[in-house]
């Protein structure tokens, strides 16, 4: 996000999937990535297959039989994590500084690692930013004007309109584009439903991804998901207030 001394964040995961590979040289990259991830373990992972009825368009059968190779990675202050098996590689934050470490992460660990293992075509590459808004306002949890674009709580003036109480409110948005999709999601989502909302909460969710496999020889991964990164900073800051960037701004 901007450069905030306070962020809302919750998640922000960057994901590549690929065709299954053979992880043989994985202890040369684990050593070149030291300086990010210096702690890791060896350990098995799953691979779901979802078999889906075409008429009534829902699952009929799961299947978690496909054993994969994969180690889980961690830095010094287990501040992040990032997980790397035969098909995919993954970055989770638990602690979110700004973009440009995230940036820089993402050239030294998922450009060196297509690099490194030849890979040739990434299926699919996806970015997620999840914030959960959380303000002190004696207002009541459903009352987000303050903080929050009014075009978005259409659906919360609806029901102050016509008198009834919100369980649950959220909306969703995707924006498409010609070699990605972004996915918006927002509004109340309430981890006490199906109880009356209580806690002042507020969910913006921003995943970006592509819509296509790409030729990974053409493109550094850095430089697709710094384009993906603008896409979900503008449109956040499209969806608060002043008043929510000057809280961000004093920490």
């Amino acid at each position: 996000m901007a450069d905030y001394k306070k962020n809302f964040l919750s998640s922000v995961v960057v994901r590549i999937d690929f065709d299954k590979i053979d992880l043989s040289k994985i202890n040369s990259y684990l050593k070149k990535i030291q300086g990010v991830f210096a702690k890791y373990e060896q350990q098995s992972s799953y691979e779901s297959e979802l078999t889906i009825d075409v008429e009534e368009g829902m699952p009929i059968s799961k299947q978690v039989n496909n054993q994969l190779q994969s180690w889980m990675l961690l830095n010094d202050e287990e501040t992040k994590r990032a997980q790397i098996s035969q098909k995919w590689l993954w970055i989770d934050y638990r602690k979110y500084k700004n973009s440009k470490e995230l940036l820089a992460d993402v050239e030294k660990v998922i450009d060196a690692f297509i690099d490194h293992f030849g890979i040739e075509s990434v299926n699919r590459v996806g970015m997620l930013y999840s914030n959960v808004v959380k303000t002190e306002s004696n207002q009541k949890p459903t009352h987000w004007e303050d903080y929050i674009n009014p075009k978005l709580l259409a659906g919360i003036h609806f029901a102050d309109e016509n008198a009834f109480s919100i369980s649950r409110n959220m909306g969703q948005i995707v924006k498409h584009a010609a070699t990605n999709d972004l996915r918006f999601d927002y509004g109340i989502w309430n981890r006490d439903f199906p109880n009356q909302v209580a806690r002042k909460e507020f969910i913006l969710q921003y995943d970006c991804y592509t819509n296509l496999a790409m030729d990974a020889r053409d493109l550094k991964m850095s430089e697709l998901i710094e384009d993906f990164n603008d896409q979900i900073e503008s449109l956040f800051e499209a969806s608060i207030t002043d008043k929510l960037r000057e809280i961000m701004r004093k920490g």
